[in-house]
């Protein structure tokens, strides 16, 4: 049996803020709209796991970083935290001063804010008015993934990608924006930007990838979608004469019911979220997003057809969805349509060619098909992308097992054993062990 991995996800008091005067410019190429996020954001380093953040004001020679509250929930007063910028300068954050937030109902929203000194003039980000933002609009994240063994120091990444979902008003914790950028863990806290470069949210919460209820965990079906607090939340916050409503909320729009659906289907409450899922369709039949979240939890159940259906819908929609042509190409995976999967698959590439599950994926449905040096070389893209994947070495030492070469076979399989034993995946390292065992001994 073949494995594919499945990805940890990765979910007060009032300051004042001076905005800039603001430069009013035309949309910005993407790889200027890089450059203003490289030179906004910060790897944020203490006590719990790394994570990302924007500097949004100085005064002085004190600068404002605005991060998710979540990054700084382990940094206590007194214990050592720090910010590195751009140019690789680290300095220390005066933890007295980090500040956290609720609304006035005395709810937890899940942003922070910290200070650091320094005598170097850094760029701020650019305020937008998240207020303006319209569903199907591109944005741009930013932030430091988490170092791994390979990469063992965080870089910045910087991904564009699309809103697909605006809150009338935030949802828990002050979450309001949806989007379909790729992201790690260790960016939260990191910039969401519009065309213009400005800033309009803060990166939060991380796209899940569920294993479905199945015997088979090769086969994942994945949301897409990324959450933000908006920035409009925070400016009100910061703002002692501006009152956050505490009257009850009255979802109203499409975008509220598919948020609200989303959240439910991370927390797990999958009949939760179809009706949510099933409000936005009914106010919204051609929401596209919809439809592909609501296939990934009839997928996940193990209703196949109602699957399908969604993301046939969802693709004649949009047929841009990288990842409805990636989750139906899970379906005809596992029933045994190779030709569609491969098709599916070829598609989610084509509009994504850094989607490590589809090269995967793909190499699962070359190998059914018996094609394996096909399938080694998506195994080799995939692990090109991430030399961490102990699923991918497992595959591909099955694959050159198959061919007869042992000797990388055997190669393979124990870098997947290591791998395994590292994440503290005891049954995958026996099992792969037990395959070790049986491999024939080659001079």
């Amino acid at each position: 049996m073949k494995y594919d991995k499945i990805p940890t996800i990765i979910g007060g008091i009032i300051t004042t803020i001076i905005v800039q005067t603001k430069i009013s410019y035309a949309q910005l190429p993407k790889d200027k709209i890089g450059e203003i996020a490289e030179k906004i954001t910060v790897l944020i380093q203490g006590p719990g796991s790394p994570g990302s953040g924007i500097i949004i004001n100085k005064n002085g020679n004190t600068y404002t970083v605005l991060t998710a509250g979540h990054v700084v929930n382990f940094i206590n007063e007194g214990e050592e935290a720090d910010v590195t910028t751009f140019d690789n300068e680290i300095y220390s954050i005066n933890t007295k001063n980090i500040k956290t937030f609720q609304d006035n109902l005395g709810k937890t929203i899940d942003l922070a804010t910290m200070e650091f000194t320094s005598d170097k003039n850094y760029t701020l980000a650019n305020l937008g008015d998240s207020s303006l933002l319209k569903r199907g609009t591109s944005v741009y994240v930013a932030g430091f993934p988490i170092a791994t063994s390979a990469i063992t120091s965080s870089l910045l990444t910087f991904t564009s990608g699309d809103l697909t979902a605006v809150a009338s008003k935030p949802l828990a914790d002050g979450y309001g924006l949806v989007y379909s950028n790729n992201t790690l863990p260790g960016m939260s806290g990191g910039p969401v930007l519009n065309d213009q470069g400005e800033l309009i949210g803060v990166h939060g919460k991380a796209d899940a990838e569920n294993t479905k209820a199945t015997d088979d965990p090769t086969i994942r079906v994945k949301t897409g979608f990324n959450l933000a607090i908006p920035l409009n939340v925070y400016l009100d916050l910061s703002q002692p004469s501006v009152s956050t409503s505490a009257a009850p909320y009255h979802f109203s729009t499409a975008d509220d019911y598919f948020l609200r659906g989303s959240e439910k289907y991370n927390n797990g409450d999958y009949l939760g979220a179809i009706t949510d899922y099933n409000m936005a369709l009914m106010i919204n039949p051609d929401y596209a997003y919809a439809y592909n979240n609501r296939g990934t939890i009839f997928d996940t159940l193990g209703e196949q057809e109602q699957a399908l259906a969604d993301y046939n819908n969802a693709l004649r929609l949009n047929p841009n969805d990288e990842r409805a042509y990636y989750n139906r190409g899970t379906i005809y995976l596992e029933i045994g349509n190779y030709d569609q999967a491969l098709a599916d698959y070829n598609n989610a590439l084509r509009l994504n060619p850094e989607h490590i599950s589809a090269y995967n994926n793909r190499g699962l449905a070359y190998y059914d098909l018996g094609y394996y040096d096909q399938a080694i070389k998506d195994y080799d893209f995939a692990l090109a992308l991430n030399p961490n994947d102990p699923d991918v070495y497992n595959n591909r030492g099955l694959a050159y097992y198959d061919l007869g070469n042992y000797e990388q076979a055997s190669r393979d399989l124990q870098q997947s054993a290591n791998l395994f034993q590292q994440q503290g995946r005891q049954n995958d390292y026996q099992r792969v062990i037990n395959i070790l065992n049986k491999i024939p001994i080659t001079n």
